[in-house]
């Protein structure tokens, strides 16, 4: 588990912290954690979607030092967590072994000095125990531990409790063999007056750019921090970290130093010297987007001077719009007001002459230039920055282009394109997903409104998979907390919609095959205020995928109920092979500019890829599938007999082909693997029981029932 350094509340009048000690544990506690609910589990007290007061705010009645590492015994507390730690002296050098000793469950961590940030946990109580009961559990025991006899090392143990009894306790063996369980305060080193162990250091930064110091210290006591610089007080300068956001080249060789308070006593910290260096680096233009029809926001590099930012005479767009006025939207962006754009339509931005805040300005390069396609959303890479994102217009809706991990992946830290437009109040949109590319199995696309573009930000979207994951509802209620997911329906490709509607601040979730009929999946209720409502996409894979969205906006229906598919999910149809032939269209309609549309489709219908390279379909047709060919999981592969004909008409991606041969109106087909093996046989024809729509009415045979066998 990696640990988190921190320092801690100012202490408050009447809390029960012990008079100055030398030896101890410094412990500190929280309490209604929600054990009862989510377990015997240490996350109940580390992580902040379930105890917000981590790690900075212990309950203060409660933090004290105890003499011996050991915290009360049975307190009658229930739903409570706490954390003990010192600094430990290693009498002898050589082996160590230590025991922890909880009830509930606990973590018992040591650093390989006196830095908390280099501690790692050397044993574990995963349930309870008895009050100093050593031999319960393998866990609560360490590995040999090799120490420095008379160097100090940083150790901490943390528990939670549930109901019932509760103890905590941590021993040791030294290298001799004598057992000290629970280690004694002679062992113990707590440090209360402040102690420096590490100053702050000379820092060199350029102009304009953020400048830190920080200070750290040895003691547990919390302390009262003061930067200053020329001999004067920083005003809001509090923190043992001095944070300087754009530092000016004036600031050059000015020094900085900490003064340090707690109830204990007082110490300074040495002088840091801030060395400033000029900006040379002209500003960027790196994006550039219209808000609405009459306004585009322009964003450069770095922060820019107003008085240039704002000249008209600086900018242009092509095709010719009139720019009407220009204000400053942050100190990075300048909002444009605009004559009327054209939507789906491409611009041009052209900047000069817009200049830097540097004591000697610098100014943009010549007829430096962004492109835009002018749309109804906005565009926001939300937690991803190595693959941009791109929306495309297609007809009534549009392409985008996403990666990242998603947002169920880890549930706290989401990564995915999103294209968005502010919304207030109550609302019902509906989009009709076309198809996503399945760069992997849990690839996402859908809809989604969102509270803002932070990466941990509460949301409710309705997202649909490839295939083999289906679609569902996902939220998260609060700003840094769990993701939870609700409700599926099967996917259904290119009719696969959408919606979202608010009431209030509450978000319903729908899915429908048809866009009239909607399953209701799931519903969550947001913190009341805008939200930013849009399309959104992520891959669950290292490079991008696209997602082609369309009929955006009130649903043509909405009426609720459980649609009764017609057809069973696509899956196996025989014990040979997760592969099936999913679709076959043996005879297109009559066209007339004589394109041959003529296919085979294929399903992977487990949940990893499969390598088909060196299979061929045998029977009314041949075709070898070419080394190296991957079926992702949960993917299809068309195998057409014109497949440019097939992409260009039905804009499919993933189409391979041609083969040798035709599709018959009554034929079989065979999948033989690459060792001449066949795993799949199939006969069909174009007379009852077999759909006789298939048969040039411009319908094709689809696989509806896999249960039922070959």
């Amino acid at each position: 588990m990696q640990r988190l350094w921190v320092w801690f509340l100012a202490l408050v009048a009447g809390a029960a912290v012990a008079t100055a000690q030398s030896n101890g544990i410094y412990r500190e506690l929280w309490q209604n954690l929600p054990s009862d609910r989510l377990g015997n589990v240490l996350n109940v007290l580390t992580n902040t979607a379930n105890n917000p007061d981590w790690p900075d705010h212990p309950d203060p009645d409660f933090t004290r030092v105890f003499p011996t590492f050991e915290t009360d015994v049975n307190t009658g507390i229930n739903n409570y967590g706490q954390r003990a730690r010192t600094y430990i002296r290693a009498p002898q050098t050589g082996g160590y072994t230590f025991w922890i000793a909880s009830d509930d469950s606990s973590s018992l961590f040591l650093s390989t000095d006196e830095t908390p940030g280099h501690a790692q946990e050397i044993a574990f109580v995963p349930d309870w125990m008895n009050s100093r009961q050593w031999d319960q559990e393998a866990s609560q025991k360490s590995a040999t531990v090799t120490l420095q006899g008379g160097k100090r090392y940083y150790i901490e143990a943390i528990m939670q409790q549930g109901g019932g009894g509760d103890n905590l306790a941590v021993g040791w063996q030294l290298p001799d063999g004598t057992l000290e369980r629970p280690i004694p305060g002679n062992r113990l080193e707590l440090d209360s007056r402040p102690i420096i162990v590490a100053q702050p250091t000379d820092v060199t930064v350029v102009e304009n750019s953020p400048a830190t110091l920080t200070v750290t210290l040895s003691n547990f006591v919390p302390p009262t921090a003061q930067w200053q610089t020329g001999g004067k007080n920083i005003p809001g300068a509090n923190s043992l970290t001095l944070t300087l956001p754009e530092v000016p080249l004036a600031a050059n060789g000015s020094t900085y130093r900490c003064v340090i308070t707690n109830v204990y006593g007082a110490t300074n910290s040495a002088f840091a010297r801030l060395s400033v260096t000029p900006d040379t680096t002209p500003p960027q233009v790196v994006d550039a987007y219209n808000l609405t029809r009459t306004t585009v926001t322009v964003f450069f590099s770095k922060p820019i001077q107003p008085s240039s930012a704002t000249n008209l005479a600086n900018y242009a767009l092509d095709p010719a719009v009139t720019v009407l006025s220009a204000t400053m939207a942050g100190p990075k962006a300048v909002t444009l007001t605009v004559s009327p754009l054209t939507l789906d339509t491409r611009y041009t931005v052209t900047v000069n002459r817009v200049q830097d805040r540097s004591a000697t300005p610098n100014v943009i390069a010549p007829d430096s230039q962004l492109s835009f396609v002018a749309s109804s959303f906005i565009p926001a890479g939300v937690g991803v920055t190595s693959i941009p994102g791109s929306v495309v217009s297609a007809g009534n809706g549009y392409d985008i282009t996403g990666s990242g991990a998603g947002m169920i992946v880890n549930g706290v830290s989401d990564q995915f394109q999103l294209n968005y437009l502010p919304q207030n109040g109550d609302f019902d949109i509906g989009v009709r997903i076309q198809a996503l590319d399945n760069s992997n199995p849990f690839a996402q696309a859908g809809l989604m409104a969102r509270t803002g573009i932070n990466t941990n930000d509460a949301y409710a979207a309705v997202l649909a998979t490839p295939s083999l994951a289906g679609c569902f509802f996902a939220s998260r209620a609060a700003s840094g907390g769990p993701t939870v997911t609700a409700g599926t329906i099967p996917v259904n490709y290119p009719q696969m919609w959408v919606r979202l509607q608010r009431s209030g601040n509450r978000l319903n979730g729908f899915g429908s095959i048809d866009g009239f009929t909607w399953t209701p999946l799931g519903s969550a209720t947001l913190p009341a205020g805008p939200v930013l409502l849009g399309l959104v996409v992520s891959s669950a894979a290292p490079q991008s995928t696209v997602a082609q969205f369309r009929d955006y906006g009130p649903p043509p229906g909405t009426a609720t109920g459980i649609v009764a598919r017609p057809n069973e999910p696509l899956g196996p149809s025989s014990r040979r092979t997760p592969l099936v032939f999913s679709e076959i269209m043996y005879k297109p309609a009559p066209r007339g500019d004589g394109r041959n549309l003529e296919f085979v489709e294929i399903y992977n219908s487990n949940p990893w890829w499969e390598d088909i390279g060196g299979y061929q379909i045998t029977g009314s047709i041949q075709y070898s599938f070419p080394q190296g060919t991957i079926l992702p999981g949960g993917g299809f592969l068309v195998i057409a007999a014109a497949p440019d004909d097939l992409q260009a008409v039905h804009g499919i991606r993933n189409v391979s082909g041609p083969y040798v041969g035709s599709l018959k109106k009554t034929g079989n087909l065979q999948l033989i693997n690459d060792v001449g093996g066949t795993v799949l046989s199939l006969s069909y024809a174009n007379t009852l029981p077999w759909p006789v729509a298939a048969d040039g009415a411009g319908h094709s045979l689809v696989l509806a029932r896999p249960t039922y066998g070959e």
